[in-house]
């Protein structure tokens, strides 16, 4: 069931797993557990906070994936996506929506990335988490927060439906297309920073002081033991492989064998019947060969009297391996009914499970003892690094020396502008964040982060955060509240030209004035790839009059475009197509999602410190 639902996800609730899966999985949850101290919020919701590293993180991670330039708009959208995901992991609390540690798995395990062609590979799954410096516990509960997501989409989507009327109403208003013509003016044109005065930068300046404040910073030391980096054993003597190979004879036995023939019925109504006549017929003393040749549908083992060979248990499905390793020898069993089609079977002869001699296994019994002495050696140096860590707690010198590793040393940086890295792992951020570590200059205790890897950590320098003076920042205040003037200017004339066109609709004119070039199009769709998207959809909202253009306007990240809507061409199309239908429904989708989101945050307490972004 959640496979299906994870296909058909879609709208806001489908984003929002996108976004969860794009954002490093260590961003997320970090609140939890890491001791932010007032003013590190981006945001709270219902009293959880959403800590402004890990707004920083998110936001340089999207601009990153995107290539976007740094701005206000996606800041602000970054934060308006980890509250809706906040919002809606509350809900699925509240609800009470959770999936079973089987069904986790099981997704897990279906997931190509993690197979080989023997299937699901756990050492590969390990692995691969590994270098993405995911722990399987952390990975695993990504997981299940994307599958209840999943269960959440799916109850919203029941109520998707579309008549066949909707579906023609909707193919017409995507058939229309429209005449319009813009121009835009830029904000720099109202941009005048020498406006701004000192009593104004001053007043600013004393309203927002923590957003002028300096970031904690902190020059970190760690050292890293890492199993895959100690060197490898020497071969093991024959004397060990055997011990080993006697220790683990489990590991090495032979499954069970059994000689197995079979008369097939591919499926159909009357399989069942033929396979039940052919039954009664090796009762009565038939050949079971000469039935497999006459009747059989299996046309490589008909061939060859119905023989199929020498099989395990684990080489045949479930149903059809229950059954043949219960038949006694030359007993045929009754017909058994599967997906694909209906079989009568016999076992010939059995060749009983057997431990695998050394010499047989000799590659992998060496594999595995060399593995569990790296193991063995691995996990000494790890306590011998918690014991050294500890009795030399202002230093990681003697650890380094007796274990033979190198301090790795950062800049003086804030905490959320480590380099990536096991640095950036939540447990050592959290370590990290401890007074005894972060400025007391205490080594931490040593941290595991997945099997075969520890870290200590120690903070070699520490830089509390500070207020900036106001000449520091005051040109930077000068430039934003200059910003915010000009955006207000050129809203009011936009809207103030607007008037005028309605009064006397001379576009040309009015643009040969502002002296700004004019940008026509002719006969655009909805999804037309050459206009401006932003100018695009205003112009598709506007309400057209016959006879007369029509007049609005668009903001633009850095400029406003002002619209003329010159004409509207509608076309009526005789029926509606089946693409027509799910695009609407999808459109039906995206809308009782978004709805849902809204209420959601309607009924929530939400404070956003938008000051405190940049």
């Amino acid at each position: 069931m959640l496979y299906a639902i994870r296909e058909r996800a879609t709208g806001w609730i489908a984003y929002l797993i996108i976004f969860l899966i794009s954002i490093p999985f260590a961003l997320w949850g970090i609140n939890e557990y890491l001791g932010f101290g007032g003013g590190s919020e981006a945001a709270e919701v219902e009293g959880v906070a959403i800590p402004l590293g890990e707004f920083h993180r998110a936001y340089r991670a999207r601009r990153a994936q995107d290539g976007d330039d740094e701005s206000r708009s996606l800041q602000r959208e970054v934060l308006d996506e980890m509250i809706d995901r906040e919002l809606l992991l509350q809900y699925m609390d509240r609800q009470q929506l959770d999936v079973t540690d089987l069904e986790v798995m099981e997704s897990i395990q279906a997931m190509e990335l993690f197979s080989t062609a023997d299937g699901f590979d756990p050492q590969r799954y390990r692995n691969i988490l590994r270098v993405n410096q995911l722990t399987p516990a952390e990975f695993e509960a990504q997981q299940r927060a994307l599958l209840r997501g999943y269960i959440l989409q799916e109850a919203l989507e029941a109520s998707a439906l579309i008549t066949d009327t909707e579906a023609l109403e909707y193919r017409t208003l995507r058939a229309q297309t429209r005449d319009f013509r813009y121009f835009s003016i830029p904000y720099d044109r109202f941009l005048d920073p020498d406006a701004v005065t000192e009593a104004a930068i001053e007043t600013a300046y004393r309203e927002s002081l923590e957003r002028h404040a300096t970031p904690e910073r902190v020059r970190v030391a760690h050292l890293e033991l890492r199993m895959g980096g100690m060197d490898a054993d020497t071969v093991p003597s024959d004397a060990d492989l055997q011990a080993y190979h006697d220790a683990h004879a489990m590991d090495f036995m032979a499954p069970e064998l059994r000689r197995l023939r079979q008369i097939f019925f591919k499926q159909a109504a009357d399989a069942e019947a033929r396979a039940h006549e052919a039954y009664r017929q090796l009762q009565e003393g038939e050949d079971f060969a000469a039935l497999a040749a006459q009747h059989s549908e299996d046309d490589l083992s008909k061939e060859h009297g119905g023989d199929i060979g020498w099989v395990a248990q684990e080489d045949l499905q479930e149903e059809l391996g229950t059954l043949v390793f219960s038949l006694e020898p030359d007993i045929v069993s009754e017909p058994l009914t599967t997906e694909l089609g209906t079989y009568l079977l016999e076992v010939e002869e059995i060749r009983p499970g057997r431990l695998k001699p050394l010499d047989e296994v000799r590659e992998q019994v060496e594999e595995q003892a060399r593995r569990q002495n790296l193991e063995r050696r691995y996990a000494a140096a790890a306590e011998e690094l918690s014991v050294l860590a500890y009795e030399n707690p202002e230093s990681l010198a003697a650890a380094a020396e007796q274990l033979d590793l190198d301090v790795q040393t950062t800049e003086l940086l804030p905490l959320d502008e480590l380099p990536e890295g096991v640095l950036s792992v939540p447990a050592v951020q959290a370590a990290l964040q401890r007074d005894e570590v972060r400025k007391e200059g205490m080594n931490s205790d040593r941290i595991d982060l997945d099997e075969g890897t520890a870290v200590v950590v120690r903070v070699d320098e520490y830089e509390p955060s500070r207020t900036r003076p106001l000449e520091e920042v005051a040109e930077r205040i000068r430039e934003e509240l200059a910003r915010q003037a000009a955006r207000r200017a050129l809203l009011e004339h936009a809207v103030e030209l607007t008037e005028r066109l309605r009064e006397k609709p001379d576009f040309e004119t009015l643009a040969v004035q502002e002296e700004v070039p004019v940008t026509a199009h002719d006969g655009v769709t909805r999804n037309d790839l050459d206009a401006d998207p932003s100018v695009l959809k205003r112009a598709f909202l506007l309400a057209h009059l016959e006879g007369a253009p029509v007049f609005g306007m668009a903001v633009l990240p850095e400029a406003v475009a002002v619209i003329a809507l010159d004409a509207v061409h509608m076309e009526q199309p005789e029926e509606a197509r089946e693409i027509d239908r799910e695009m609407l429904r999808q459109q039906t989708r995206n809308a009782e999602t978004d709805a849902f989101q809204t209420a959601l945050e309607a009924r929530a307490d939400v404070v956003r410190y938008l000051d405190r972004l940049e």
